[in-house]
């Protein structure tokens, strides 16, 4: 496998950073979107030089023989910081450049290729797919049809709005990662960490934000969510989706929120990878 450092100039002037994940011979492609709050080495967390592949899902699946392209949304990470700072829309926008571009950069392009984002990044990935049609499969992850739905400690919910968010982030975090991280995870989560456009920030918070898009989603669409996740019931997601030319739902016990963390995300990245390459993925995985 080797790594390529992406950037490309939208047509608006602003830069997006990306990386490539490449295997030999890659039969499929994925084109991967972090979640709030995190750049795109959500999908390639180091936790430690001795394992870098640990909770690498980029990694898992190139040596699968799946590319991976990894994007930093517009306002994030590498990419541009625009003042001021860029709406859903603009971000949807150059996230549905930068697929194209990087497809070409990196020889990808042609290749069935399966969109894939989790929390923020989903929300984005349904309305790009809703406006841009840039990819054959999806695999939505984390995020709901419906209200963002989150956990207390004592396994109580409440429903999250923009306006409870910032009062209440002591269940956010136990939402997104759970309780006990080690520490060298929890310090590869403080490298990966990065700002949220405000804009976008108050939009993904909305309630049935993506509805829409869902519905209008024709291709074949994996849902995956954790046991602790933001969605009130994972069972009801799929009727979000009634032109799905195909739909599977994926849920992973021991994981929150945040997948790529927990004891079981090699779970949900055979399932995403098996997805990508058209292998058959299992209904529900426990």
């Amino acid at each position: 496998m080797r790594t390529v450092q992406l950037r490309c100039t939208t047509e608006t002037g602003a830069g997006v950073a990306g990386t490539a994940f490449l295997p030999p011979r890659p039969r499929a492609a994925v084109v991967c979107f972090p979640g709030g709050r995190f750049t795109r080495d959500y999908w390639d967390l180091q936790v430690s030089p001795e394992a870098p592949d640990d909770y690498s899902f980029a990694r898992f699946a190139a040596a699968r023989g799946v590319g991976v392209v990894t994007i930093d949304h517009l306002g994030t990470g590498h990419s541009s910081r625009p003042d001021p700072e860029p709406t859903a829309e603009q971000v949807r926008d150059a996230n549905a450049a930068a697929t194209a571009a990087f497809l070409e950069q990196t020889g990808l392009r042609g290749l069935p290729t399966t969109g894939v984002g989790h929390s923020m990044g989903a929300a984005l990935l349904l309305h790009q797919q809703s406006t841009y049609r840039s990819f054959d499969r999806l695999a939505v992850l984390g995020y709901p049809s419906g209200p963002l739905t989150m956990w207390r400690p004592d396994g109580t919910r409440w429903r999250l709005t923009a306006g409870n968010a910032a009062h209440r982030q002591r269940d956010v975090h136990y939402t997104n990662l759970g309780p006990d991280l080690p520490a060298p995870v929890r310090a590869a989560v403080r490298a990966a960490a990065t700002v949220v456009p405000g804009p976008v920030a108050e939009w993904v918070s909305r309630p049935g934000v993506v509805a829409a898009a869902a519905a209008t989603v024709e291709v074949p669409v994996l849902l995956g969510f954790g046991d602790r996740d933001v969605t009130a019931d994972p069972a009801l997601e799929p009727r979000a989706y009634p032109r799905a030319a195909e739909l599977r739902l994926v849920v992973i016990d021991g994981s929150f929120h945040c997948h790529n963390l927990a004891p079981t995300r090699r779970r949900l990245w055979a399932a995403v990878t098996r997805w990508a390459a058209a292998d058959e993925v299992e209904p529900t995985t426990r």
